[in-house]
């Protein structure tokens, strides 16, 4: 996957209710991958990818 969440990034998925405080906390301490990114962000190499459209 790309890179660490932005700032933005968290924002918004925090608010989507996709990951929690603790989880980005735990990624930047850890420098672990999210399973969550905004589509936007995604840098797309050689793996598959689910993109779902829900009621946001």
């Amino acid at each position: 996957m790309a890179g660490p969440l932005t700032d933005r990034e968290e924002r918004v998925l925090l608010e989507l209710g996709k990951v929690t405080q603790a989880e980005i906390d735990r990624m930047r301490v850890n420098d672990l991958p999210t399973n969550w990114r905004l589509m936007c962000q995604m840098v797309v190499r050689d793996e598959d990818l689910v993109i779902e459209y829900g009621d946001v």
